[in-house]
This record gives structure tokens, C-alpha cells and sequence, in this order.
């Protein structure tokens, strides 16, 4: 788990090295599980055969190994996951607690951190932002902080607390909805209202004191939002999503915000597609496309910049053409499958947070997106139904 703690990315090597460990012994004591049988490793495993034959031929090796390597790993963890008898009892609500505590940990860092260089500088906008979200990219911390949301908002109704008591839970709820904003990710802050929509729906059909706690934890965070959307600020990122909109055909790229700049490249990477609908360009050349587009435009700035397309979707559709693209939007389907399935509410917040957040990011294309997937939708998916067969059993 020391891989999801935002404040431990650069920790891979010891984490493989632990789960790798954990597999021998659970083989030596026989308590290791055939991770072939499960359904999400062998849909992983063939996202890996795409992506090494859609290699072939490419004109830029280096970026196309380490796109396939990328990809490749989501198999990898599987493996070592499940074999590493993944049903073990309480998991699942360890993994819980210290994902919910480390994450935690590393926002009040930030917040400290980012206080102290206020008062050191008097400059506000280390509270915000990319200057807040020391570790890694606020995008994707914000990413952790929805699941550790959707986690405490459904630990409201259980009588075994994640953080031992409820006032403790709902201190961490207003912790991580603060941090949520600060961090002033737009899909981030779009996640954290999607999940509590679908807790509130689900609170609506069940019990009167739930129904009680979520619109309190609904009618708090959105009464954040607007608040902090009142303080004047350069970071306050909600006013400038309309501001581009607007303003997109009359400004330069570095002229432009985020938001702007974003809609640049998913025209670009709209042009690569339309160029390569069928095949693709291949792994690794997609985005040198992009980057003849911004010249041919005379978009200096983001050539400079060279994103990748923002939108995992896209991503894929430039690499792998029609058929790649259809297959990833099923594979990022399971879990919604799973959840609809077996009524489970945290998968489809956890599906709702991949998927809303690989509108705007290339979620698979940074370790901090691929672990997140990779352990998450595992332990969510093939943790529950380990369990669930146990207890058959039993």
C-alpha cells in the first residue's frame, strides 16, 4: 500500500519487491491463489498484448517501451496481488484505513507546508494548486482523495469505524473536502459531487438517519465550493473554465488556462484520430502527431510543453485506432459491471473516479494513475469475490 501514499510514489521498487516476497511466502505456507482465474488479470493481460502489437514499427522506441512497460504493469500487480492470497481477512479494511490516514497525512503536510510559505513569502497561492500538491500532480491526488471520500461517506452507516469513532470520521470528511477544493482539480471537485450524488440517491431508498448524514455531507462540500468561489484569488480555477470557453478562438495557447489550453489538444488529438481511425498511429508515436499539429498551428507554447492528450480516451484512440479504443472502454467497464452486479456502491464510486478523471488526464500514462487503477480495482473486485467464495465455503 506504501505505493498509493501520495507522499511514497518514488517507493515502487521496495512495494514490488514486499508483494513479490508476500507471493513466496504464501506459496511456501500454500495459501497462494491461481490469479488466472480472475476475470479483471486476463483482461489486463490481453491490454498488454494490444500494446505490444500495437509497438510494432514504431519510429520512437523509447517512448513506446515505456508506454508498453506502463500498461504492462496493471498485469504485473494483479499477479502479485492475488497470488499473494488476496482474501486474506480484513484486507480490504486495512487497506482502507491506511490509504484513508496516509492520504491524510500527506494534505496536512501540504496545508502546513503551504502556511508556512505564505507567511514566509506572502503569497497565497501556495495554498493552491500545483504549489499546494507537493508530492505529485493535484489531479492525481485529488484522484486519492475521492476514494478516501467515497470510503468515509459509506462508513457513516457501519458499525466498525475505519478511524475508530465517528467524530474522527467526520473530521477527516471535512479534512478531505477542504483539500479536495484547495487542490482545485476541476475533475476532482466534479468526482467529489458525482460520489455524493449516488450516496445520496442510495441514502433516499434506505435509512432516514444515513439520508440524514449525507445531505449534511452534501450540503457542506457545496457550500465549500461556493464560499471558497467567493474569495478573490488568480487561483480560483471554477471562474476560469468559463473565462476559456469563451475566449478559446480569440487567445494564444499561452494565453490561456488550463482549460483552454486542454481544449487545444483534444483538437489536435481529434485530428490524429480522424488521420488514423482504423489502426492508429502505434504505440508511442501519438503524441509526436499532436506535436506537427501545434506547429502546423503555430501553437509554440504547447509544442514546447509537448502534453500528452489529457484524456486517456483519446490517448488510446490515437494509439491503437477504433479497435483498442473499444476494448479499453470495456476493460474500464468492469468494474462498473461488478458493482451493478453485486450492488456494491464503493466499485461504482471507484469506476465513476477512473472514468471521470480519464476524461481529462491520461490516467494510464503516470505510475501514480496506473497503481491507483491497478491495486484498487484488484482488491474492490477480486478481494470481495475471494471473500464471498470463502464464506461459501466456510
Amino acid at each position: 500500500m506504501l505505493a498509493l501514499m501520495p507522499a511514497f510514489q518514488g517507493l515502487m521498487s521496495v512495494v514490488l519487491l514486499l508483494l513479490i516476497l508476500n507471493v513466496a511466502y504464501s506459496i511456501f505456507t500454500r495459501k497462494a491463489i491461481n490469479p488466472f482465474s480472475s476475470r479483471l488479470l486476463r483482461w489486463s493481460l490481453m491490454l498488454s498484448v494490444i500494446y505490444i502489437l500495437g509497438s510494432i514499427g514504431s519510429r520512437h522506441p523509447d517512448r513506446t517501451s515505456f508506454e508498453v512497460i506502463q500498461k504492462s504493469s496493471v498485469a504485473l500487480m494483479g499477479i502479485l496481488l492475488i497470488a499473494g492470497n488476496l482474501n486474506h481477512p480484513g484486507l480490504q479494511f486495512q487497506a482502507k484505513r491506511i490509504f484513508i490516514l496516509s492520504n491524510i497525512l500527506a494534505l496536512l503536510y501540504c496545508l502546513l507546508f503551504g502556511a508556512y510559505k505564505v507567511l514566509q513569502i506572502g503569497e497565497p497561492e501556495y495554498l493552491f494548486y500545483t504549489k499546494l500538491s507537493v508530492f505529485l500532480h493535484p489531479g492525481y491526488f485529488a484522484m486519492y482523495l475521492s476514494l478516501c471520500f467515497a470510503f468515509l461517506i459509506d462508513d457513516l452507516k457501519r458499525k466498525e469505524k475505519l478511524l475508530g469513532y465517528s467524530s474522527l470520521n467526520w473530521i477527516a470528511l471535512i479534512i478531505i473536502a477542504v483539500g479536495i477544493y484547495l487542490l482545485a482539480s476541476k475533475s476532482g471537485i466534479l468526482t467529489a459531487l458525482a460520489i455524493i450524488l449516488i450516496f445520496a440517491i442510495r441514502a433516499v431508498k434506505h435509512s432516514v438517519n444515513l439520508r440524514k448524514s449525507i445531505l449534511v455531507a452534501a450540503l457542506s462540500f457545496i457550500a465549500l465550493i461556493i464560499t471558497f468561489s467567493l474569495i478573490p484569488s488568480k487561483s480560483n480555477r471554477i471562474r476560469t473554465i468559463f473565462s476559456d470557453f469563451t475566449s478559446v478562438k480569440e487567445k494564444k495557447d499561452y494565453q490561456l488556462n488550463t482549460t483552454g489550453q486542454r481544449i487545444l489538444i483534444w483538437r489536435a488529438a481529434s485530428e490524429v484520430i480522424e488521420n488514423n481511425f482504423w489502426i492508429g498511429t502505434g504505440v508511442g508515436n501519438e503524441n509526436f502527431e499532436m506535436d506537427r499539429i501545434f506547429e502546423r498551428e503555430g501553437q509554440n507554447f504547447l509544442l514546447e510543453k509537448k502534453p500528452n492528450a489529457h484524456n486517456q480516451f483519446l490517448q488510446v484512440f490515437m494509439a491503437l485506432g477504433v479497435s483498442g479504443f473499444l476494448f479499453f472502454c470495456a476493460y474500464l467497464l468492469i468494474p462498473v459491471y461488478y458493482s451493478i452486479k453485486r450492488k456494491d456502491i464503493i466499485l461504482l464510486s471507484f469506476a465513476i473516479i477512473v472514468i471521470l478523471n480519464a476524461l481529462t488526464e491520461s490516467t494510464f500514462n503516470r505510475q501514480a494513475g496506473v497503481l491507483f487503477w491497478a491495486v484498487w480495482a484488484f482488491i474492490l473486485i477480486d478481494g470481495n469475490e475471494a471473500l464471498t467464495d470463502s464464506n461459501k465455503k466456510s
